[in-house]
């Protein structure tokens, strides 16, 4: 380290004490500042997956700390020496007149200006606490040096202020609970206020009032709630303070004993983490208003020390542990839960409403309420400066105190400076030399920054907490710049949340001292503790004697750390965290945090072994602070995500000179993104418009991609002369002319070439003659005049001996003939940049260019890749060293490739670019295009780089970037701080614009996706603690405003990422259920009662409706019972209709097990197998109880039906009821009116009556200890998939290559998680609402049906939720085959209880795949499509509402439409899988999209290969897919989208159609949903199945979706080869375009009417199609041997047969349909009319007999051939063999387009190609 740091060498281990603060000038005077901006001009945006910091520090960052133009009053040192008597260096205490002057400024406060108390120099003396509680107001000295100047406050403490009640035994702290004060008074001599008892009014307040303690300031309140003025008057002068701002301590309101403030107790939850909205118990005890503070606490629950690893009980107290200040935005009252409050940021805890809430045992005996209590006088906007504070003690030497971690003088542990309820205040060039305790101490407070200061030692170092820099309940704070000597601690504790310390250097530890402190950044900080302060106790069960555990994601950066292992030892490098060679120095350490994905998403504890909870969770940080807690076995520490910046805070820390940023092992680059607006300039080669291969005309330039084009190259004479080639000329005029599509486009003249072989004499020349270069500039200003050009550009010759100093001579003289009118721009290799003498001329240099272009792609060297990142640096910090700004030079990008091994040249690249291939020409080797057919040998990447590797056949290796690698090297310019792009060349691109497209997708010159969606994922969770349906609506709402022109893939990566934060924040809310009881233990065990209850009724109803299955005896109580006793008509009907006969007992003995348990497994969906024999008590008829009834006698009231006085009798028998009049003999004479008998009300409805039953015994009934599962164990295995998801979905994220289709399926499955999980959610909450209203549920039967419905709802959920994770996911697939006794038993037993609770025993068969176990991933496959069919309404409704807005994205496919392509996600089905179909209005097609429409396909040799996904529920074919939608943002189509349908010829005109697919369009799917015929469609188990198209790619279990088509009866291909014969020429089509613009519409709209489409096997379809088209089989014979045969037309397959009996099916049924349609074009046909002469040929060609019915005749011929060629196909089908299998393509090698999918090509695929 020595090494490295020389400046350190003097002092082993430690920086010099003022190498930090002397570096920025802290002693040069009291305005010294720190150089480094740290306001929010120079703040990095919040970053993806961390804590928003963005918002920390005074003012949250908008306005620098105040400087003296703030100030519009001071008071001087004159002033306080005359009107307030503090006069330094008088000896005399000045702590009264001091006291005066801050309540002075209090009532004359200059809001928003401020008060400067101004300090004298020299000793001011101090002897109690002053109170600086006036708000805008600064008190400063004179300096923190005493010794130059400065001011020196010196505290002595009085015997008031020194503590006097130490802890007994040991005399070693202050006790905050004895030293107390107690009062007792008549309560009618002042306001009754708290402790109001029998008539007095009476109370006691402790020292732990004042906590942390006394101190030399404190900036808070001084006033006296008044329920304590009178309290306080009589208070002895030593216990006065105590009451001292309890203006702010609400813990009971003013009247009476109620406890007041407290969080709505209405639910357990009264806020959700992540939320705004908090509900309170009552309004009106204080008029809250937008603007109000708040504090909101919430209590600690013994679920909470369970979950740290807590075993010792006495550690389960009650306390707030999770707190935060928050300011109102807005006052509500909700009718259902009551008042609630809007805050200003999220929480960032979940708010119980107590600490028994969500069945957490009580502690103490006590409930502990959440608190939302106002702070009613917080001070704000003060600020401390430059001041040297000091605490000397009698007797005492400092040297005592050094390294003594104990108490040296208790009575006297009075702090510097404390902050309570303060906010936007700072403490700034403070230096503090020997406090009695903490320099610096929070507790409560807000925007706070601390920073420029030095904290040298502390009296009091030891227990009782003591000696820090304290950052104690401090929220959103900042501390800068310290250096901490000889002091115990730097902490963030007490739920310290979301602050930084950064430059820090300090010899004591970073603490994080436990109770939640959570989001904190500790970033660029010299940490160096020696031996005597090796590490203590802290973390889980330890630090949960005092505070609770540390909290989540706190994050450690760039912090230099070392440590003394032993004494008089080096200090050592602190492993696993720091590494001094700075091979750790990138990695984001993630503290309390899990690592299932880089990013993570949940608190993990420490841990070394692996668990999540419980004992084995770290106990004690000693000794364990170097174990590795990001690997495993350890948990709780994510270190997988890592930055290139220096800062994750700050943009730019360079300024920090000789601070721990410049140490090599520690420094970064800089933040640049947003600072400048990057430029991306183009070079377009004139010549490529007429070149012979992919001709780029200018008309191609996307000139909306580009801020420049240069247009290349001029011509250069020896004399300095420019002219433009007469073949150019016309072209440049073209570029020119783009400017009118752009204003802001800018048009260059290129000179040079020189680096692609162009001669350079003539610039060289130029170098040597001042006429020459005067002459060069004065023609080139002429041409661009002209040209109406901008500027031109001027390349530096490599290898010509021109110098840095005549290079820049040339510039300048330029720059001067152009003046302002005309920019000029460079262009250099990375030689140039170390020319000797070049930082001699850079600042003439950068004056005269507007930029530069680094070609280091150019770089003349034997490095297999000279465009590495390495190399771009190298390159730039030779130009940043010579003086040239970074934000000048932009980064050369080259869409071509280099050789190397040989010269070998494109055949395409003629002239200029020897031993170069364009970007075109490696995209068509790499996919079998036109150019340079070569058969390569491999293909490899650097994945760091994105840099390609392509070796051809002779061994020439061709260095290139790809789509990634030019994204990542726009990206990379960002980073590096330069102004953009240079891309050599336009034209060098392939035709679908893949590398331009590139630079504007996110991770280029926009921010990666990742953060995008960070910008756009706020908001999830509503107060529910559910995702909002409304959420990902609004991220793609803001997504497409702001992000208009994404590539699909980019699209839904965003999305994913917002949609995984979204599922993370579902998985979250469910794993506080956790710990649940009421989801196990006794309240399940009586759920399970009642549940068993229901089901054996159910079993039992059964049994009787299949009594055919069985054989009953009648009243046989003997053990065996006689053979004839036995008989089916002894069995007992339904439950509803009880036996005729009075009987005891019915014995049951099934005599037809297998058709028992069909029956039982169609009506109950259960196995009888999983039941056991029993008994049961079902109702007799009340007939046969008749025999013992039960007359009350009464007398009747006078209003009776009866008369007054009548003698009535009540007979009761169980459920028959009767009145009648008692005529004196007993009898009962019925009443002359005829009154309504009511039924006994049944105590429980699935018991007998009690007097009234008989016995079933030997029936099947429930074994409860077998059947049921605990939901809270069905919650972990949600969260068991949903961990395991997560890390597969972002490991895809982050895998750059991760293809558009597989996306798509990540967040199908996201979506319906999240879908789910609200409803899992949901359901718990309406589960445990009910369980609280009673738990002895047997008295309250409705509330309890409610509640077990809701239970088997959430179990429900989440077990289908848990095989909805299965499709693609091994890891998941192999965790559930594992366990897949249990795991299965799961599912099934809630599909089973389901069937009771809800009517879905259709499902039957469903039910039975999941109860017949899943022993294979083909089975989970199928059991996760049979998934969509159980979904609940609501969970679909939820599904549709979040998915709906994926259909923005969808438009973006349009160029890629086709048959195959099969990824998108339909919104649509999204939410209606179990909803009966509803009428579906027109929806946006391809064909509505403004120029473009789905005829504009790419020509077949240049579309690319989409992957196939046909199983999955959610993804759709765009030829089934309409992109449009009620929500749908309107697409439009990006110039490169436009231009590369130009460049393809793409039009819509059926005669220049080349495909079929062309002429289909879109949408024509719905109408094969609708059609009701039946055919065959394979099975998936071998065989066929009959059903309808809709059900065979929806609902279907038994049939395999990708054989399920929607065919066209009247084929396109007969459409296209009817109207197009090979006669025509090309003038002919275009004749018949212009003549019938309009036909392909037509007839497209009839080929994809109703009447057309009818559902079809994909193999009989590919039968019809071969049959029907003009090829045809030319002979049944060879068919199965015909290479030109289409895929799977294989005769001798063993299920070909009946394919071809199913089309011959098919034909017949819909021979009226197709002659239909096929008159219906006639009539389109028929009344076409040419007009022009050429016209009029071309139509003879298509129809030259001119006879009406063309289709028709078509139609006759296409039936004859099928009916005629059908029985030869049959009979060489009869002898095929073999099964019928699924096959698929397989994917070829694609490369990202301009939208991220792939445009279907035939291609090889590149080794190692995902």
């Amino acid at each position: 380290m020595l090494a490295r740091c020389p400046f350190l060498s003097h002092l082993p281990g430690l920086l010099p004490l003022f190498t930090l603060l002397v570096s920025i000038g802290q002693f040069s005077g009291s305005n010294a500042q720190t150089p480094i901006d740290l306001t929010a001009a120079n703040r990095r945006p919040p970053i993806s997956g961390l804590p928003d910091w963005s918002k920390v520090g005074f003012m949250q960052g908008a306005e620098p700390l105040p400087d003296d133009s703030k100030v519009t009053r001071i008071i001087s040192p004159a002033q306080l020496a005359s009107e307030y008597g503090v006069i330094p260096n008088d000896g005399i205490d000045d702590t009264d007149g001091l006291q005066r002057a801050i309540e002075d400024c209090r009532f004359q406060s200059q809001q928003p200006s401020y008060t400067l108390l101004q300090l004298p120099a020299g000793v001011i003396n101090l002897s109690y606490t002053v109170f600086i509680n006036a708000d805008y107001l600064i008190i400063r000295g004179t300096g923190n040096d005493p010794d130059n100047g400065g001011t020196k406050i010196v505290f002595t403490p009085n015997a008031d202020t020194k503590y006097d009640v130490l802890t007994q035994p040991g005399n070693d702290q202050w006790d905050i609970d004895e030293m107390s004060y107690s009062w007792d008074m008549p309560s009618d001599t002042g306001p009754s206020g708290l402790g109001e008892h029998n008539g007095r009014y009476v109370g006691s307040a402790s020292a732990g009032w004042l906590w942390p303690g006394r101190s030399i300031f404190r900036i808070g309140s001084k006033t006296i709630a008044p329920k304590f003025t009178r309290a306080a008057a009589a208070a002895p002068s030593n216990r006065l303070d105590f009451f001292y701002g309890t203006i702010n301590y609400h813990w009971r309101i003013d009247k009476g004993n109620t406890k007041g403030f407290m969080a709505s107790q209405l639910r357990d939850i009264a806020g959700y983490e992540g939320q705004t909205r908090v509900y309170i118990n009552n309004a009106t005890e204080y008029p809250w208003h937008k603007g109000a503070q708040v504090w909101i606490a919430s209590p600690v629950r013994a679920h909470d020390y369970t979950n740290w690893g807590v075993t010792t009980q006495s550690y389960y107290v009650n306390s707030y542990v999770f707190q935060d200040w928050f300011t109102v935005t807005a006052v509500g009252n909700d009718t259902e839960l009551g008042p609630y409050l809007e805050l200003d940021h999220p929480l960032r805890f979940t708010l119980y409403a107590n600490s028994g809430s969500d069945g957490s045992p009580v502690m103490e005996e006590t409930l502990t309420y959440a608190k939302v209590m106002p702070i009613e006088e917080p001070i704000v906007h003060v600020g401390v400066e430059n001041l040297y504070m000091t605490q000397p003690i009698a007797g005492h030497s400092p040297s005592e105190a050094e390294r003594n971690y104990g108490n040296l003088v208790p009575e006297q542990s009075m702090h510097g400076i404390v902050l309570r309820y303060a906010k936007d205040c700072w403490v700034r060039n403070i230096r503090t030399y020997m406090t009695g305790s903490h320099p610096v101490a929070t507790e409560a407070a807000k925007n706070i920054q601390v920073q420029d200061s030095f904290f040298d030692g502390a009296w009091n170092k030891g227990k009782g907490g003591n000696g820090y820099l304290r950052g104690s309940r401090v929220w959103d704070s900042l501390y800068f710049n310290i250096t901490q000597r000889n002091l115990r601690h730097f902490t963030f504790q007490w739920c310290a949340l979301g602050n930084v310390a950064m430059f820090l250097n300090v010899t004591n530890d970073l603490n994080l001292h436990g109770g939640y402190e959570g989001y904190n950044l500790l970033e660029l900080n010299y940490v160096a503790p020696p031996y005597s302060h090796r590490s203590g106790r802290s973390t889980g069960e330890k630090a949960s004697k005092w505070s609770g555990a540390t909290g989540p994601q706190n994050i450690f950066y760039r912090n230099y750390m070392i440590k003394q292992p032993q004494p008089n030892v080096d200090f050592v490098e602190y492993q696993p965290y720091f590494a001094r060679d700075g091979s750790l120095s990138e990695t984001i350490w993630q503290f309390g945090w899990d690592r299932l994905s880089s990013y993570g998403t949940a608190y993990q504890h420490l841990s070394q072994s692996s668990c999540s909870q419980g004992a084995c969770l770290l106990r004690d940080w000693q000794g364990n602070e170097q174990f590795a807690y990001n690997a495993a076995p350890g948990l709780g520490v994510n270190g997988q995500r890592s930055d290139t910046h220096t800062s994750l805070f700050l943009r730019d820390v360079t300024n920090a000179t000789n601070s721990v940023s410049s140490f090599s092992s520690i420094a970064g680059f800089a933040y640049c993104r947003g600072k400048v607006a990057p430029k991306v300039i183009g070079y377009y080669l004139g010549s490529a418009a007429s070149r012979a291969c992919s001709t780029f005309p200018p008309e191609f330039i996307d000139w909306s991609a580009y801020s420049h084009i240069l247009f290349g190259y001029a011509s250069l004479a020896s004399d300095g002369t420019v002219t433009v080639p007469s073949d150019q000329q016309a072209n440049l005029r073209a570029v020119a002319a783009l400017k009118a599509k752009s204003p802001q486009l800018k048009v260059y003249l290129a000179v040079g070439g020189y680096g692609l072989g162009a001669d350079a004499t003539a610039i060289k020349a130029v170098s040597n003659s001042g006429s020459a270069r005067t002459k060069l500039g004065n023609t080139a200003k002429a041409l661009l005049t002209s040209y109406n050009l901008d500027g031109l550009d001027v390349e530096w010759p490599p290898n010509s001996g021109i110098t840095a100093n005549q290079f820049t001579t040339i510039a300048t003289t330029i720059k001067t003939a152009f003046g302002t009118a005309y920019a000029l721009s460079l262009s250099t290799p990375a030689e140039f940049w170390q020319l000797s003498g070049l930082n001699k001329v850079t600042i003439p240099l950068a004056a005269a260019v507007d930029f530069i272009s680094l070609l280091t792609h150019a770089y003349t060297t034997t490095d297999d890749s000279p465009n590495t990142p390495a190399n771009i640096r190298v390159t730039l910090r030779a130009a940043q060293v010579a003086g040239f700004p970074p934000e000048q030079l932009l980064m050369g990008i080259p869409f071509y490739a280099k050789s190397q091994g040989s010269a070998r040249t494109s055949s395409c690249v003629t002239g200029l670019g020897q031993g170069t291939y364009p970007y075109y020409a490696i995209d068509s080797i790499l996919n079998e295009g036109n150019y340079d057919e070569d058969e390569y040998q491999k293909y490899l990447e650097a994945p760091k780089t994105s840099t390609r590797f392509l070796t051809l056949s002779d061994g020439t290796s061709l260095i290139f970037d790809d789509a990634l690698g030019v994204a990542f090297k726009s990206g990379l310019s960002t980073d590096l701080c330069m102004g953009g792009v240079s891309v050599f060349s336009i034209d060098q691109d392939d035709d679908v614009y893949t590398l331009t497209n590139a630079i504007w997708d996110a991770g280029g010159i926009l921010p990666p996706a990742a953060d995008i969606a960070y910008g756009l994922s706020r908001n999830a969770i509503n107060s529910d603690g559910l995702v909002n349906e409304n959420y990902m609506d609004a991220v793609s709402s803001t997504l497409a405003n702001q992000y208009p022109n994404l590539p699909v893939s980019t699209t839904y990566r965003i999305l994913l990422y917002a949609a995984l934060a979204a599922e993370a924040s579902v998985a979250n809310q469910l794993r506080h259920y956790l710990s649940n009881t009421a989801l196990a233990g006794d309240d399940f065990a009586l759920y399970k009662k009642w549940e068993t209850k229901a089901i054996n009724w159910a079993i039992a109803n059964a049994t009787g409706i299949g009594n055919q299955h069985w054989e009953c005896a009648i009243d046989q109580h003997q053990d065996n019972i006689p053979e004839p006793a036995w008989s089916q008509s002894h069995c007992a009907g339904s439950l509803d209709h009880p036996w005729d006969d009075p009987i005891t007992i019915m014995n049951w003995r099934l005599k037809n097990k297998p058709g028992f348990k069909d029956f039982l497994n169609q009506s109950l969906a259960l196995d009888v197998d999983s039941l056991i024999p029993g008994s049961i008590l079902v109702d007799q008829k009340e007939i046969n109880c008749i025999n013992i009834p039960t007359n009350i006698h009464m007398t009747l009231p006078e209003n009776s039906v009866y008369g007054e006085g009548d003698n009535v009798t009540v007979v009761v028998n169980h459920t028959l009821v009767a009145v009648g009049i008692d005529d004196g003999t007993g009898r009962v004479i019925r009443p002359p009116i005829a009154l309504t008998l009511k039924a006994r009300d049944k105590p429980d409805p699935y018991d007998p009556d009690p007097d009234c039953n008989y016995n079933w015994t030997g029936v099947y009934l429930l074994d409860p200890s077998t059947f049921f599962s605990e939901p809270r164990q069905g919650i972990q295995d949600f969260l068991t998939g949903h961990d395991i998801f997560l890390s597969e979905a972002y490991g895809a994220l982050e895998a750059p290559s991760t293809m558009p289709y597989a996306l798509s399926v990540l967040l199908e499955t996201a979506l319906t998680n999240i879908a789910q999980g609200n409803g899992a959610i949901n359901s718990t909450l309406q589960y445990l609402e009910q369980l609280k209203f009673d738990q002895a549920l047997e008295a309250q039967l409705n509330a309890w049906y409610k509640a077990r419905e809701a239970a088997f709802m959430l179990f429900l959920d989440i077990a289908l939720t848990i095989i909805g994770f299965l499709p693609g996911l091994e890891a998941l697939q192999a965790l559930a085959l594992a366990r897949a006794g249990r795991f299965i038993k799961n599912v099934a037993d809630a599909l089973k209880a389901g069937r009771i609770t809800r009517d879905v025993a259709q499902d039957a068969n469903v039910a039975r795949l999941f109860g017949n176990g899943l022993h294979t991933a083909d089975e989970m496959a199928d059991a996760s499509r049979a998934v969509e069919g159980l979904l609940s309404p609501n969970t679909l409704r939820v599904r549709g509402k979040v998915s709906e807005p994926i259909t923005k994205a969808n438009n973006r496919l349009v160029e890629c439409a086709e048959t195959a392509l099969d990824f998108l996600l339909d919104a649509g089905e999204m939410g209606t899988a179990m909803l009966p179909p509803a009428p579906v209005a027109r929806k946006r097609s391809i064909d509505d999209l403004p120029g473009l429409s789905s005829t504009h396909h790419l020509p077949p040799g240049r579309r690319r290969h989409h992957r196939r996904i046909a199983s999955h529920h959610g993804l759709r074919s765009l030829h089934e897919f309409s992109v449009a939608n009620k929500s749908l943002v309107p697409s439009t189509l990006t110039p490169s989208e436009h231009l590369a349908a130009k460049r393809a010829g793409q039009n819509d005109c059926i005669w220049e159609m080349s495909s079929a697919d062309s002429l289909k369009g879109f949408g024509y799917a719905k109408h094969c949903t609708a059609d009701t015929m039946l055919m065959k469609f394979p099975a998936k188990a071998g065989g066929y199945a009959i059903d309808t198209y809709k059900n065979c790619k929806t609902t279907s279990i038994a049939m395999d979706k990708a054989f399920c088509q929607c065919d066209h009866l009247f084929e396109a291909i007969e459409i296209l080869e009817t109207l197009k014969p090979s006669t025509l020429t090309d003038a002919d089509i275009k004749a018949l375009c212009n003549e019938f613009p309009d036909t392909s519409r037509q007839l497209r709209e009839k080929m994809n009417s109703a009447d057309n489409m009818r559902g079809l096997s994909q193999r009989s379809n590919t039968f019809k199609t071969n049959l029907l088209s003009a090829k045809g089989y030319k002979s049944a014979s060879s068919t199965h041997t015909d290479s030109t045969a289409l895929k799977q037309n294989s005769l001798k397959d063993g299920n070909a047969l009946t394919e071809l009996e199913n089309l011959e099916d098919y034909m017949s049924r819909n021979h009226g349909n197709r002659q239909k349609v096929a008159k219906a074009m006639d009539t389109i046909i028929d009344g076409l009319t040419p007009s022009s002469s050429e016209a009029v040929a071309a139509w003879a060609k298509v129809h030259p007999d001119g006879t009406s019915g063309l289709f028709e005749a078509r139609r006759l011929a296409g039936d004859k051939q099928v009916t005629d060629k059908l029985p030869a196909l049959k009979d060489v089908a009869k002898d095929g063999s073999g099964p019928y299998t699924s096959t698929s393509k397989k994917r070829k090698a694609t490369k990202a387009t301009k939208d991220g999918g792939t445009c279907n090509k035939k291609a090889k695929l590149p080794p190692g190609t995902p």
